[in-house]
């Protein structure tokens, strides 16, 4: 395998570990704004701003050299940052929640909604939305 290819390789590895990462963000954030879709565009223009800012700052800063190019470049440089941290923030939050779901340490209203919500989501999606099903979970629930 020549060199051109092996680094077209590591190059794809590393773009693919950067936007499954970013989409995980995305992902949590569209969860976490879930009780205000007005701000889901807002979210999305931002994320797709930051996602691509590092690698096209990067590839305009070589043909085009200007104040542009360079704040997109250091916007994703920053968010690289930011990223490494919203990471261990929402991991951490995760982990917190598996492990209530396994241990029940968090008082009942903090957790009860969420997972309720959670599981009567989880539910109507993998039914399609069946309003027959939904009423029997609401009433085995109480």
């Amino acid at each position: 395998m020549n060199k051109n290819m092996r680094f077209l390789i590591f190059f794809g590895i590393i773009l693919g570990i950067h936007f499954l990462v970013n989409f995980y963000i995305y992902k949590r954030g569209v969860q976490g704004l879930g009780a205000m879709p007005q701000l889901l565009p807002y979210l999305r223009g931002i994320m797709l701003f930051l996602t691509l800012a590092y690698p096209a700052g990067r590839f305009l800063e070589k043909i085009w050299y200007s104040p542009i190019s360079s704040f997109i470049h250091w916007s994703g440089a920053f968010w690289f940052a930011g990223m490494l941290y919203f990471v261990l923030i929402i991991f951490t939050l995760d982990l917190f929640r598996w492990s209530n779901m396994l241990f029940h340490f968090m008082p009942d209203k903090l957790s009860s909604n969420y997972t309720h919500k959670t599981h009567h989501h989880l539910c109507r999606k993998c039914l399609g939305g069946g309003d027959c099903f939904t009423g029997t979970y609401k009433r085995m629930d109480t």
